[in-house]
């Protein structure tokens, strides 16, 4: 009895033995036939900037579907990070990824996939991107150049990893990094830049660096500019001095303008004083240093100014300084002398050209004044001349009177008859009415000659 219970057991025993065996079998020999074998990733080669490129030993596995190549900016790489690329021929074993980030380390692994769904990954690989130097931007010519300004411009910066523009400046062509550097612009779409504190009438030669995070910098075309040329410096104008009743004398500093050309001084009798005001003179001399104004009204006030002119064309003026010339006595005045011009015979409307003029010995003309009809009121005056054309609108003889007054008011009178006749209608010829009249007539005689000749 026991020893059939042992067999029993025994029995039962070798069975679950057998039973495991087939179990582990199969599942060995499953997972032998469904499961991918994983290939070997090398390491990146033809590393550039912006790329890579991956190889990697061909799959053996009889049922394979795909390569999937992942990518991760750091370890480990998984089935979760960026696919890059899926490959379907088991016989092509590289693949050059671009796009990449300058300097930059990049992990990769590559799955094996089979067409039961199952899949392996390779090894782990990594590589680092080069540093590059960045693209040089175009520096254009200079614009809105002034005496002691240049302003510059240039392109955009079109590197992802830029750090700064940083510009230069040189009094010569020969210019690098190692020349005057003016400023250093951290914000990309900064693209103008005025160099101010120049010098006139220089040139001044510019380039710009691009500057990258790595340090590593690029440098634009040359170009160049010249501030325009200054004016000249101010003199300054003294106080008239050695005043008279008729004149007054200007002094000033001397100009110390190395392309000096000319003094030029201005007068006029109200402020301010422009390069419209009368021109006094004009020096060419820059150790003349004063001058006499004449001929000037007595009793008067004259505003003066004084203009530097340079070889440029260029001009400054000084301040402005007042004189007022000296009152003469009265009873020292010749009174001034004048002529109307000549008696005038006209046509209603017809212009009439008065050219009457006055002279002073002892002083100026200060004033002119007409009196076209002889009513006693003055028509027209002026301070510099007698000259006028007036017009008629009515026949008859008029009695045109002109008046001067002296610098001390002294005055004289002229006159001039203006005989002003009726227009001549067009056409028309004088005398016209009394031949016929008189040929009317001799044709009457006629025929009463004939008429009594006849009867007889």
């Amino acid at each position: 009895m026991k020893t059939k219970t042992f067999q029993r057991i025994s029995c039962c025993n070798l069975i679950f033995v057998m039973l495991i065996i087939c179990v582990f079998s199969v599942m060995v020999l499953g997972e032998r036939q469904t499961r991918a074998e994983a290939v070997t990733l090398n390491a990146p080669t033809e590393i550039t900037s912006n790329s890579m490129t991956l190889s990697w030993t061909e799959s053996t596995d009889a049922e394979f579907s795909a390569y999937k190549l992942y990518r991760d900016t750091q370890s480990p790489v998984t089935a979760s990070s960026k696919l890059v690329t899926t490959i379907n021929v088991s016989s092509t074993l590289s693949f050059t990824d671009t796009g990449l980030k300058e300097r930059t380390t990049y992990f990769y692994r590559i799955y094996i996939v089979n067409t039961s769904g199952f899949s392996n990954g390779s090894n782990e690989v990594n590589g680092t991107t080069l540093n590059e130097v960045p693209t040089a931007v175009t520096l254009n010519e200079p614009m809105q150049i002034t005496i002691y300004s240049i302003t510059l411009s240039w392109s955009e910066s079109s590197d992802d990893d830029f750090e700064a523009y940083r510009l230069y400046r040189d009094s010569q062509s020969l210019i690098n990094e190692s020349s005057t550097l003016i400023t250093i612009i951290k914000e990309k779409t900064t693209l103008t830049f005025t160099d101010t504190d120049l010098k006139s009438e220089t040139t001044y030669y510019y380039k710009i660096y691009v500057e990258d995070e790595n340090g590593l910098s690029n440098g634009s075309n040359m170009v160049n500019g010249t501030t325009l040329p200054a004016p000249p410096e101010a003199v300054t104008l003294n106080e008239p001095m050695e005043i008279t009743n008729n004149s007054m004398k200007l002094s000033w500093s001397a100009s110390t303008e190395l392309d000096f050309q000319a003094y030029k001084l201005f007068r006029n009798r109200t402020t301010p004083i422009t390069e419209l005001s009368t021109l006094v003179t004009t020096i060419n001399l820059n150790n003349t240093i004063s001058y006499t104004d004449t001929g000037l009204a007595s009793n008067t006030t004259y505003y003066y100014r004084i203009f530097v002119l340079d070889t440029n064309g260029l001009t400054t003026g000084s301040n402005e300084v007042t004189g007022t010339t000296l009152t003469r006595p009265i009873i020292d005045n010749k009174p001034p002398t004048v002529d109307a011009g000549k008696n005038q015979t006209v046509k209603v409307d017809e212009k009439v050209k008065f050219t009457g003029n006055g002279e002073d010995s002892d002083g100026i003309i200060a004033k002119y004044e007409w009196d076209f009809d002889g009513d006693g009121k003055y028509d027209w005056g002026n301070t510099t001349t007698g000259e006028i054309k007036y017009k008629y609108k009515k026949p008859g003889t008029y009695t045109a009177l002109l008046r001067v007054t002296d610098n001390d008011g002294a005055t004289a009178n002229d006159t001039i008859t203006i005989v002003v006749e009726e227009k001549e209608e067009p056409g028309f010829l004088p005398g016209f009415e009394t031949l016929i009249l008189l040929v009317a007539m001799s044709i009457s005689l006629s025929i009463m000659v004939l008429v009594k000749r006849l009867r007889m």
